[in-house]
This record gives structure tokens, C-alpha cells and sequence, in this order.
């Protein structure tokens, strides 16, 4: 038999300087991620913020902008890929990943809902969290026999009832996020876009998906050498002391709220949850209790860079106004933005092609209306009525009035 060239985890020491490694590679990459900016910021820049405390717009974007971003990619990475290294163990099933049982087709659902019934951020958020408990609930109601049947070990060796039960949900929501997608209106469909395609530049809370997968990287941690003999069969697992019932039915719980806690915060990110865990395997093996804690630090880490690259490059061709300024006089709220061109529309505007330069302004004032109201109405206490748009003729401007509720004031 020919040996794998690929060296592999074989004792304790071993092991230890592959996870301090990752945890170096891991604290470099967060670094990393939180120094570099597009724009005019410079590493030295972005470093002062970092350490000094002084209130400047460098240190409000280090750690109001890409501090929160970096955690969240960290949490979310390693969420996902802990649950599909636990989901690839329950379905024993190479091809699974954190999506299998349908859970993010339930988030999409009730996040996608949330949006086209006018919701706000919070309320998208706990709508993608019902969606995935809804999901969840329903696995384990059509699934339970397969979780929980003691006699299912002596039966049969394989889950295909709870696979084909999570190709079945995923498909069905993934029809109804179809038709609301066709029957959304334009005004609606580019945030739904957006969150199916996963974003972290607004999260609401970066450090939920962190402390929910460090909770799961310490309970499953004990079950290790349960994991290792369920990965050989459940006769197996049971004929040597493991209850399979129980450990099914724990993975189950645990990579679901991963996800869920995953896709409520990021969106739905695909690949890491099934691509990381085989990226480690032919350099720790095949055993779960050797798999868990480098799946978390590498998904960490992918999910990481990824979203390092995607924000350097919406930094680059997609940045919107730089500049702003907001005047408040009784009733009235005027937002005046201004900021250099991007490469892509300064191009444009050069080849003599501004109207598609105004026409992409027009399109990301849209989005930045709703913003801009929420704000409003958060920093006055009253509600606005009413908005007027100014003049586009000038590309590099955008103009925005206001109108508040006069009632609020008595």
C-alpha cells in the first residue's frame, strides 16, 4: 500500500504545534484583516487607531467597522466548518456540509419575509432565526425515529432517511425564496440579493457567533472518543459502550444552532463548512477528535481572508460618498454626501458614459434613503414623513431632504 506524502497528526506534540500554528496563522490574519483598508488609509494609520484611544475617523473605522467584521467572519468560519464536520459525522456522508438539512433554506425563508414586509436589521435577523428553528423543529419531527430509535444501529448502517428529509426541506424552501424573489419589488430585491449572498458589513452583534462556538467547541470536546467509534458504525459504536441515540441526537442540536447562529448572522456562505474539513484531513486524519478543533481554526481563518478580499475590493470599485454633511432646522433634515469617483466611474466618466455613472449613484442612494431615515429617526425621536431628492446632475453628489412628523414635537 502506498503511504499518503502528506505528513499527518500522529501524536499529542504533533498535534499541539499544528493548533498553535493555526492559532498564529489565525491571530496574524484577524491582524491583518483590521490593518488593511482601501481608500486612503495606510497600515501605520490604521495601526495608530488600533492602539491609541483618541476619537478620530481612523480609530472610529478600525474599531466601529473592521474590528466587528473580522470577529464576525472568525465566529461565523468557524461555526460553519464545526458544523460540517459534525453533519459529515451524523450522515456519514463525505459530501454533507452545514446546509444539508435544509436550515438555511428556513433562514432565507423568514429573512427574506422580514424584508419584504418592510422590516429593519433587527427584525430581518430574528425572522432568519425563526426560519432556521422552524427548519430545525421540522428535521427533528420527520427525523426522529432516525435520531432516536434505539434498534436503528442493528437495522442499518446509513442515514439516508435524514438526508433525503433535508434535500426535501431545503428544496421546498428554496421554491417559496424563488417566488418571493420573483415577486419582490425592485426597491427590495437588491438587499435580498445581497443577504442570500452572504454579508458581514452589518452585523449587528459580532461577538454572538464567537462565544456560541467556542460553548460548542467545549461541549463537544468531551465526546470525542464517542465520535471516533460512531465514525465506524453504530453496531460498532454500541457493541464498545456508545449510546448512538444520544450522540446523533447531540450533534444534531449542536450543528444546527451553529448554523443557525451562522446564517442569522452572516447570511448564507457556502463552501467552508464542507470544503475545510477535507482540506485538514490529510494532515490530522479522519478521527473527529482530532478534526473539530482545526476545522473551527481553519474555517476561522478562510472565512476570514475571504471577506478580507471581498471588502478590499468593494473598497476599490465600489465605494460610495466620502464626505457628509447633515443640516437639521425645524422640520427639515438635509443630507448633502460627496466623495471621489472609483476607478470603474471615473472611467466611465472619462470615456464620456456619465449617464451610467448617475445612473449607479441614483442606485445606491436608493439604499442609502432607508439608512439615512433610520438614523434620522433615531437621533430625533421623530418619525420622518416624507423625503425629497436633489438634483443629479452632478455624479459626485447626492442631495437628500427629510420631512419630519410635526406632531412628534407636541
Amino acid at each position: 500500500m502506498r503511504e499518503s506524502a502528506t505528513p499527518r497528526v500522529t501524536t499529542f506534540a504533533s498535534a499541539l504545534r499544528l493548533w498553535l500554528g493555526m492559532l498564529v496563522v489565525g491571530a496574524v490574519v484577524l491582524l491583518g484583516s483590521v490593518l488593511v483598508g482601501g481608500g486612503d488609509s495606510s497600515l501605520v494609520a490604521s495601526w495608530q487607531a488600533l492602539v491609541s484611544s483618541t476619537d478620530t475617523p481612523m480609530h472610529a473605522i478600525v474599531w466601529e467597522l473592521r474590528f466587528p467584521r473580522s470577529v464576525a467572519a472568525y465566529g461565523v468560519g468557524g461555526l460553519l466548518a464545526v458544523s460540517g464536520c459534525l453533519m459529515q459525522i451524523l450522515v456519514r456522508n463525505p459530501l454533507a456540509d452545514p446546509y444539508t438539512l435544509g436550515l438555511s433554506g428556513g433562514a432565507a425563508v423568514g429573512a427574506l419575509g422580514s424584508m419584504l414586509a418592510g422590516a429593519g436589521a433587527l427584525a430581518t435577523a430574528l425572522g432568519a432565526s425563526a426560519g432556521a428553528l422552524l427548519a430545525c423543529v421540522a428535521v427533528f419531527l420527520l427525523a426522529h425515529r432516525d435520531l432516536l430509535a434505539r434498534t436503528r444501529a442493528a437495522q442499518r448502517e446509513d442515514s439516508t432517511d435524514l438526508i433525503l428529509i433535508g434535500v426535501m426541506l431545503a428544496s421546498g424552501f428554496g421554491a417559496i425564496v424563488s417566488m418571493m424573489l420573483v415577486l419582490a419589488p425592485d426597491k427590495n430585491l437588491r438587499g435580498m440579493l445581497f443577504w442570500m449572498m452572504g454579508d458581514l458589513s452589518g452585523v449587528a452583534n459580532a461577538w454572538l457567533p464567537v462565544v456560541v462556538l467556542l460553548a460548542c467547541v467545549l461541549f463537544i470536546g468531551p465526546l470525542g472518543r464517542q465520535l471516533n467509534l460512531l465514525m465506524r458504525g453504530e453496531e460498532s459504536a454500541s457493541a464498545l459502550g456508545v449510546r448512538p441515540n444520544v450522540v446523533k441526537s447531540a450533534i444534531f442540536v449542536i450543528a444546527s444552532l451553529a448554523t443557525a447562529v451562522a446564517v442569522t448572522t452572516a447570511g448564507t456562505v457556502g463552501f467552508v463548512g464542507l470544503v475545510v474539513p477535507h482540506l485538514l484531513r490529510p494532515w490530522v486524519g479522519h478521527h473527529p477528535s482530532r478534526l473539530l478543533l482545526p476545522s473551527f481554526l481553519g474555517g476561522a481563518v478562510l472565512t476570514a481572508v475571504s471577506d478580507g478580499l471581498v471588502a478590499l475590493l468593494k473598497e476599490y470599485y465600489g465605494r460610495g460618498p466620502t464626505q457628509a454633511k447633515t443640516y437639521y432646522q425645524d422640520d427639515l433634515v438635509v443630507c448633502l454626501l460627496r466623495g471621489g469617483f472609483t476607478r470603474v466611474e471615473q472611467t466611465l466618466l472619462d470615456g464620456g458614459r456619465g449617464d451610467a455613472v448617475i445612473q449607479q449613484r441614483m442606485e445606491f442612494q436608493e439604499v442609502m434613503r432607508e439608512r439615512f431615515e433610520a438614523v434620522i429617526e433615531h437621533a430625533t425621536g421623530r418619525r420622518v414623513i416624507g423625503f425629497m431628492s436633489g438634483n443629479q446632475q452632478d455624479p459626485d453628489l447626492m442631495c437628500e431632504v427629510f420631512v419630519l412628523d410635526p406632531s412628534d414635537l407636541v
